[in-house]
């Protein structure tokens, strides 16, 4: 390209144009179309670039941005001596649309391709012919792209309009967030681009209507007329693009505000198990200390029956007999006196007890219950639900 550059005295705006070539159309070059148009003498340079989408027929990725690189010599010596134009034509791939125009309007088939040649009476209006096939073979995919956009949108609003938090998921609602934000990005890099378009026809009708003095006033009013449509669809293009950019914004906003109920409902759910399980902890705490205070009073009474129990021992030895001569212990024969006396104070003992957890529950207002043990069934809902809130404490950390 250096040895191209050197030999034909390529004008050095055309480097501008080299530079911003990649792999893809990048953020800083979308609305730029570096055009460059510059008279000196007889000669005359055009060097500008035009960024577009190409449909590519595939699934996940059906439009590609491309852009195309266009340099223009005129070189007019005056009478008697031959003139020539130069073209530098910088494209993605060789099959594209522009290379099948330009060969088809030659007259040169694509199997051969030899150097392309056109005679004088040919060559006076093929340079304003050439931009006009640039142009037109460009400028007209965003009519379709925008329409893609359009159906995707469609597509992607109707499921956010009729989507409840109920019934969808979050990763759902997150996966049409990220669907319609990645969609607003290309829309706002189309619009970037048609106003760079547009901006490039503008520039390039001054131009050619300026080369075109020297010629028929119908013919110069019929190629600025057509520079003049293509000005006019892209301005279309431009305000659908200003349209449909804040509506894409709406259902990225309801989408959000479903994602957020998503988290309400959630938040809700576990404040509903957590009240629930607090709840049961309370019954539980309740119990504990209902237990606890039976615990006191048995062993209050315990203490009270201590000594007389001491006493009863003590008078109790006197029913146990060691007979030496049968070599073994004898129960004596009024041991009935201590079944009469034990008997009676062990059954009035457990009466008072059940007399004072009837009491207690009957102050608390609450149901009378004695050495009953809850279901099994409540037990292992209890469980579950304190594991729930052993989960939920996890996610709030």
């Amino acid at each position: 390209m250096a040895l191209l550059l050197q030999r034909y005295a390529v004008h050095p705006a055309f480097i501008q144009v080299l530079l911003s070539f990649g792999r893809n159309v990048h953020i800083s070059e979308a609305g730029s179309s570096h055009i460059c148009v510059d008279a000196r003498d007889t000669d005359t340079y055009v060097s500008y670039q035009i960024n577009y989408v190409e449909e590519k027929k595939r699934k996940f990725i059906p439009w590609s941005w491309r852009h195309t690189g266009v340099y223009h010599h005129h070189h007019h010596p005056g009478q008697g001596k031959q003139g020539y134009d130069l073209f530098i034509l910088l494209q993605p791939n060789e099959t594209g649309v522009l290379d099948r125009r330009i060969l088809s309007r030659l007259g040169i088939l694509e199997e051969s391709r030899p150097q392309p040649y056109l005679g004088p009476v040919q060559g006076r209006d093929y340079p304003v012919l050439l931009h006009s096939i640039v142009l037109s073979s460009f400028i007209c995919n965003w009519r379709w792209y925008l329409r893609h956009l359009g159906d995707r949108f469609g597509e992607y609003n109707d499921k956010a309009l009729v989507a409840l938090p109920e019934e969808s998921t979050p990763r759902e609602s997150y996966d049409t967030v990220s669907a319609l934000r990645d969609l607003n990005d290309s829309a706002l890099r189309a619009e970037l681009c048609c106003r760079g378009n547009l901006d490039l026809v503008s520039t390039l009708k001054l131009a050619i209507a300026s080369s075109l003095g020297m010629q028929s006033p119908a013919s110069m009013k019929q190629t600025v007329r057509g520079y003049e449509a293509l000005e006019s669809t892209l301005q279309g293009h431009i305000k659908s693009c200003e349209e449909l950019v804040p509506r894409i914004r709406n259902a990225i906003d309801l989408a959000g505000y479903t994602l957020s109920l998503h988290n309400q409902l959630d938040t809700a759910k576990v404040d509903h198990e957590l009240r629930d399980l607090i709840s049961h902890l309370k019954e539980l705490q309740q119990d504990s200390v209902d237990d606890s205070a039976a615990v006191k009073i048995i062993t209050f009474l315990s203490a009270v029956y201590l000594p007389g129990s001491f006493i009863v021992s003590l008078y109790g030895m006197n029913f146990f007999v060691f007979d030496n001569d049968a070599r073994q212990i004898v129960i004596a024969k009024d041991f009935w006196v201590f079944l009469a006396t034990w008997l009676p104070l062990t059954m009035v003992t457990g009466l008072i007890y059940v007399l004072i957890v009837w009491f207690d529950a009957w102050w608390k207002r609450k149901p009378f219950r004695l050495f009953q043990r809850p279901e099994k069934e409540a037990m292992s809902q209890l469980e579950t639900q304190a594991v729930k809130g052993g989960d939920v404490k996890c996610v709030d950390i």
